[in-house]
């Protein structure tokens, strides 16, 4: 049976020479990992069959110990895996050997990674269920494997995080018209991956909340003067220049009542 012969630390690896027979040695670079996976001590023996499976391991550690650190450092998708893995010159029955190892040392489970980050996407960076089907669809997660995690979150929870969203945005919302102000939260929550049906109830349920932080007449009467400060530096007639006032404003969302309350 092989057994070790030598084993010497070199900086983060180790050297070990098997002796296969009475003339013949075999030495391997190999990590730490494997020294202890297969406790290999001066005098070790393996057995013919653990020796060839510590040949094989030998050979996918390199692909093994990037996937490992890649899923210490959060889950992957079986498609990220894959792709990790095709920077090494690893034949497709190899590629199978490292994601079993990984799997078998608990290391990768694709469900259970999917859970993870849909709980983290949604509880910690509050995404909407849209925005989390994008992102997980961009990690290669399959879409039925999402929508069943999706499907087992709190609605309650859902309503907080546009609350959030939308107590924060109103509350920077600077001067805009209430149309502006009102788009733009639109808008925000839409960006967070909230369906527009939802927002659009959202949004004017709240709508009090909204008028309540606009002040349109001090706004609009700010808008004018800089238009105004603007067009003055043109050459063109009061009414000319009133003209583009009013096209400006309406397209700031202005109501034209108020609009020509104002000039």
């Amino acid at each position: 049976m092989p057994d070790v012969r030598e084993l010497k630390k070199i900086k983060k690896s180790y050297e070990v020479t098997f002796r296969e027979a009475l003339d013949k040695t075999a030495t391997y670079r190999v990590t730490e990992d494997l020294v202890v996976e297969y406790r290999l001590v001066k005098g070790k023996s393996l057995t013919i069959e653990a020796y060839q499976q510590f040949q094989r391991d030998q050979t996918i550690d390199p692909a093994f110990q990037k996937a490992k650190s890649a899923l210490l450092r959060g889950p992957k998708s079986r498609q990220e895996l894959k792709r990790m893995l095709e920077r090494f010159s690893l034949e497709d029955s190899q590629k199978t050997d490292v994601e079993r190892k990984l799997v078998r040392h608990g290391l990768f489970d694709e469900a259970k990674g999917c859970e993870q980050l849909v709980d983290e996407l949604f509880r910690g960076k509050r995404y909407g269920p849209e925005k989390i089907k994008f992102t997980m669809h961009e990690k290669g997660y399959p879409q039925a494997m999402v929508s069943s995690y999706l499907g087992q979150l709190p609605e309650g929870e859902q309503d907080r995080h546009l609350e959030f969203w939308f107590s924060k945005k109103l509350s920077s919302i600077g001067n805009k018209s209430f149309q502006a102000a009102r788009q733009t939260l639109i808008q925000t929550l839409l960006q967070k991956g909230y369906s527009q049906g939802l927002v659009l109830t959202f949004i004017e349920r709240r709508i009090d909340r909204v008028k309540a932080n606009i002040d349109e007449e001090k706004t609009i009467i700010l808008d004018i003067q800089l238009l105004r400060k603007k067009l003055d530096r043109k050459a063109m007639d009061e009414s000319e220049k009133k003209r583009r006032i009013i096209q400006a404003l309406s397209r700031k969302g202005y109501h034209y009542s108020l609009i020509n309350k104002m000039l």
